[in-house]
C-alpha cells in the first residue's frame, strides 16, 4: 500500500524486466497468494469431470481454476468464481 515502493518496483521492472523485493515482503505475499499450474491433460480432465457431473461445458480457463481449487482443497467443496 506504499505508492512510492510500488513505483520503485515498477521502474525497476520497466528498466530490467525484473524486480527484487525484500524477503519479509515476499513471505507476506506468499502467505496471501497461492499459485498452481495445470497441464493440458489435467485441464481436459477437469472439463470432462465437470461435464460428466453437471452436463456443463467448462471453458479451459475455468477448468484450470477448478483443477487448482481441487489441489488446494482436496475433497472439500467450495464455490469457484472464474473471470476471464
Amino acid at each position: 500500500r506504499d505508492a512510492s515502493e510500488i513505483k520503485k518496483y515498477m521502474k525497476q521492472f520497466q528498466e530490467s524486466g525484473a524486480f527484487e523485493i525484500e524477503n519479509a515482503l515476499l513471505k507476506k505475499a506468499q502467505n496471501d497468494f497461492k499459485a498452481f499450474r495445470c497441464s493440458e491433460e489435467e485441464t481436459l480432465t477437469a472439463m470432462r469431470e465437470i461435464y460428466e457431473e453437471a452436463e456443463y461445458i467448462l471453458d479451459p480457463h475455468s477448468a484450470v481454476g477448478i483443477h487448482a481449487a481441487s489441489l488446494m482443497l482436496g475433497d472439500k467443496k467450495e464455490v469457484v468464481i472464474s473471470l476471464a
